[in-house]
């Protein structure tokens, strides 16, 4: 099986909720496509 990786960046000025929305779309697309999920960093500033 292959491995990739992926960063995605969103406007700092997102509210915490819209951030959890955005990981959480963002998840259930890779997921959809048959992707799974190794490990998550946060790297907010």
């Amino acid at each position: 099986m292959s491995k990739f990786e992926a960063v995605f960046l969103l406007s700092p000025d997102l509210s915490s909720v819209n951030l959890k929305k955005e990981e959480e779309s963002f998840i259930k697309l890779l997921i959809g496509l048959s992707g799974s999920i190794f490990s998550q960093e946060d790297w907010g500033l």
